[in-house]
């Protein structure tokens, strides 16, 4: 007697775990709006995040972390990204800024108090002028968090070639990183957003002929 028989093949595939790619730096300021996305390869089922700051909180769906911050100061956050093939997290810094009202009477771009500090009077600095260091204006003085009035205020990178670059930060400032292995090629943004508490940077894909450019604004 012939007949037939059958079998059930059960194919088991392995799923890779997450990989988070969003930068892990972050800033805001108190009472104002918030947004941070976390993303990560590997298709992430669901999202997580410890020690947000005081206003925050995150979609636990689609990894978008929001809200108003009530507290100034610096936070350590443990995002996670998982799926069924396991879990990726890392830290990410999250500086929240106190809340401040700047008064600018004659709108020049520099604050009353900040010229009044350095040049004794609410409307006494010409932003165009060039400050004390003989290199930058009055107006890039203060974005850099410099001292118009010392010649030994400048803002200054140093590092460890080809890949380690540091600089002299200023408190209420995010940074920027641009390298290029080329001047010719022009420049390409590698970090961006950097907060004034990180005052360094590794580049994760040096070359022995690098060349950088560190742009510094307000947060």
């Amino acid at each position: 007697m012939i007949g037939t028989d059958s079998q059930t093949l059960v194919l088991i595939i392995n799923q890779a775990a997450p990989v988070i790619t969003s930068v892990l730096s972050a800033t805001g300021t108190v009472d104002q709006a918030f947004s941070y996305q976390i993303t990560a390869d590997n298709n992430p089922e669901s999202f997580d995040a410890a020690g947000l700051p005081a206003g925050l909180s995150i979609n636990t769906n689609n990894g978008a972390i929001t809200g108003t911050p009530s507290a100034a100061g610096s936070n350590d956050v443990t995002i996670s990204a998982s799926n069924a093939g396991g879990t990726d997290s890392k830290t990410l810094v999250v500086v929240i800024s106190p809340a401040g009202v700047v008064t600018d009477n004659d709108g020049d771009g520099l604050p009353n108090d900040w010229v009044t500090l350095y040049f004794g009077g609410a409307t006494n600095a010409n932003p165009a002028a060039i400050c004390a260091n003989g290199i930058n204006t009055v107006l890039e003085a203060y974005i850099a968090g410099l001292n118009p009035t010392s010649p030994a205020s400048i803002f200054r990178a140093a590092g460890t070639p080809p890949s380690v670059l540091s600089w002299n930060s200023a408190s209420g400032r995010v940074y920027s990183v641009y390298w290029t292995t080329n001047l010719m090629n022009g420049l390409q943004c590698i970090a961006s957003n950097l907060p004034w508490t990180q005052n360094s940077f590794t580049n994760p894909a040096p070359a022995a002929s690098s060349f950088y450019k560190i742009d510094v604004r307000l947060q």
